[in-house]
């Protein structure tokens, strides 16, 4: 039983419940939850810029289920109206997520990326690295379009050691190009 004169202090017990929990929900990347607890409890969230802004980083760094994670991209602007600041810390995560779907042959996330962001990935070594990655995963598994798609976005197409390996030259066709060039 509740005290009579007591929903004073109950509710503010209550709402810092809600905000603990908005807070694990930013923290985790848990942006539908974010959504669904606000509409659920009717309490709008205290949460600082700099919270919202490391939500944002977050996501961009961690792309595992990449469209999920654009999605809560989305969905974060629009339920804060916090538009994410590209500042060092930002960029970086950015590139650490461009990485991630290089890495995993995932063309079209990089593209929903780019838009995003409005970034461009930074191909450095570690980036071509990655790309080289997500070549191997594609030519593996026999998903050409995805292998076509990320040399259309980078202009950077897999090695000569993935191309031989996966069987795209042979021999002599090596040998005719070779000599052509040497002509050339």
């Amino acid at each position: 039983m509740i005290p009579e004169n007591n929903t004073e202090a109950l509710q503010k017990e209550i709402d810092g419940d809600v905000h603990t929990a908005y807070k694990q929900c930013v923290e985790s990347g848990k942006i539908g939850s974010l959504i669904e607890l606000y509409e659920k409890t009717g309490i709008w969230p205290r949460l600082k810029e700099e919270q919202i802004q490391e939500a944002y980083a977050n996501i961009f760094a961690d792309c595992t289920f990449m469209q999920y994670k654009i999605d809560n991209i989305v969905k974060l602007r629009k339920f804060t109206r916090c538009e994410f600041v590209m500042d060092d810390r930002m960029k970086e995560a950015v590139q650490k997520g461009y990485m991630f779907c290089f890495e995993s042959g995932w063309p079209d996330e990089v593209a929903k990326m780019e838009s995003l962001s409005g970034r461009k990935p930074k191909m450095d070594r570690r980036m071509k690295e990655s790309l080289q990655k997500g070549y191997a995963t594609c030519l593996s598994r026999g998903l050409n379009d995805m292998a076509k798609k990320m040399k259309e976005l980078t202009g950077i197409g897999p090695s000569l050691e993935l191309l031989r390996k996966h069987h795209f030259f042979s021999a002599e066709y090596e040998y005719q190009q070779l000599l052509r060039e040497a002509l050339e």
